[in-house]
Formats: structure tokens, sequence, C-alpha cells
């Protein structure tokens, strides 16, 4: 098992038009960047969470966002889950 920092993601809801902000890095030596992202749209609910289109403010690229729901009933399995991924395109 990996030990990483979780992901910081600020804002809240499931409107479009918001604004989605991540800290990731600070592992190895490197630096933390926060990236934000423009949602635009929502492209499936579920019981853990809700997945966005979105798109980086700073480079123009297209994304997928999944927000997980932080749910005590289920002690937030999703996240553990996520956290031992060990993939570029999970953050």
């Amino acid at each position: 098992m990996q030990d990483m920092e979780p992901p910081i993601v600020n804002g809240r809801g499931t409107e479009t038009g918001q604004v989605i902000t991540t800290t990731v890095g600070g592992r190895d030596g490197k630096p933390k960047q926060t990236i934000s992202y423009m949602a635009q749209r929502v492209v499936g609910t579920g019981s853990f969470g809700v997945v966005f289109q979105a798109k980086c403010l700073e480079t123009g690229e297209q994304v997928a966002i999944k927000k997980v729901l932080q749910d005590k009933k289920y002690n937030n399995r999703e996240l553990q889950i996520m956290r031992l991924q060990d993939h570029p395109n999970v953050l």
C-alpha cells in the first residue's frame, strides 16, 4: 500500500459552472500544485458521488472529475479504494 496524501478538492454541490480546485503533488520532493477546473456538465451520479465533464482553466484540457461524497455509513469506502490506485489519471 502506498503512503500518499489525499488530494484536496474544494467546491461544493453538483451544479455546473462551479470551479473545482484540487491540490496534487508534494511527493518525492516535488512541490504541490493547485489546479482549477470549470464543471461543464454532470455526466453521471451514483451512491458515492457525481461525475462532471470539466475543463482545466489553465490548459483547456477536457477531463472527467468524480466528486466523491463522504459517507459515514460506508466509512468512506470509495475514498479508501481510490487512495490505493497508482495511476497518472487518478488524483
